[in-house]
């Protein structure tokens, strides 16, 4: 599934960051790894050197992968999304820092550019992300809110476990502001409170089915309150590595919520995320 790996690199923390973890995600999956420099990205040194020396001094020993090093011009988000239309990517990996930094609103619209414009998945790296693959990856976590679209992360979410050999953690947090409606204004019974949360442990469960995970590790986790903040919470206390979750650029209700849930998790989370588009899937399904 994965062959291809491109990562944007520079001469910031983020984007170290993001050099070693994809270059850790390409010797897992033995996938070649194309770093890829962008000459306006307002860094300063040799960009081919940049390029390849980013890649090649990350801070991981995640063996021998087949590299490959490019330099492009343009702007940031453009000049990236062209690429991967132009190379095949099947992954894309790019660091997000500081949202003050010169560096963020380079990159920073880069990620949110490539999550609203590309059907290819999306693997954002916060410059606080742990790099060293001895300790990493040995938990990954994967949301869903019971909708169609959220299950487009379930082959992805089982495909890290098991190349990782880690635990698939699979969390579903009941919103009581959306699932419970006037319910919830006027004070939900607990009955009705109990129904919300075996539905939901029901569409773990779904999730996990779609997943094929029949030979991983697995958690499951069903909470109340407001998804995000759930989700960021569950990753601290369980140890989370790694997230990932689909999102859907439509109008429609569920995509909507999912599409948010996944950017206030790029923005906030201090581990990777890997954002799936859930168009990919429609189109794929016919």
């Amino acid at each position: 599934m994965i062959d291809r790996i491109m990562v944007a690199v520079g001469d910031g923390e983020s984007a170290r960051r993001a050099a070693a973890v994809a270059k850790a995600f390409a010797a897992t999956h033995d996938a070649t790894l194309d770093a890829v420099h962008v000459a306006d990205d307002g860094t300063s040194g040799d960009p081919a050197a940049l390029a390849r020396d980013a890649v090649a001094d990350a801070t991981v020993d995640a063996g021998s992968v087949d590299r490959e090093s490019h330099v492009i011009d343009g702007d940031v988000p453009e000049a990236l999304e062209r690429h991967v239309r132009d190379t095949g990517a099947d992954v894309v990996v790019i660091g997000r820092s500081d949202p003050s930094s010169v560096g963020e609103r380079l990159f920073g619209s880069a990620v949110d550019r490539l999550l609203r414009t590309t059907d290819v998945p999306v693997l954002a790296v916060p410059e606080t992300a742990d790099v060293d693959p001895a300790t990493a990856y040995d938990d990954v976590l994967a949301t869903t809110d019971g909708s169609h679209e959220a299950e487009y992360a379930a082959p992805w979410a089982s495909l890290l476990a098991r190349e990782f050999d880690a635990t698939l953690h699979v969390a579903r947090v009941v919103d009581l502001s959306t699932e419970a409606g006037s319910f919830d204004a006027g004070g939900a019974s607990s009955e009705y409170l109990d129904r919300l949360e075996r539905e939901a442990a029901d569409d773990v469960d779904e999730f996990l089915e779609v997943a094929d995970a029949t030979s991983a590790r697995v958690e499951r986790e069903v909470r109340r309150g407001t998804p995000h903040e759930e989700i960021d919470a569950y990753v601290a206390e369980a140890g989370v590595d790694v997230v990932v979750i689909a999102s859907e650029r439509s109008g429609s209700l569920s995509g909507q919520l999912l599409g948010s849930v996944a950017t206030k998790l790029v923005e906030d989370l201090d581990v990777p995320v890997l954002v799936l588009s859930a168009e990919e899937e429609e189109e794929q399904g016919g």
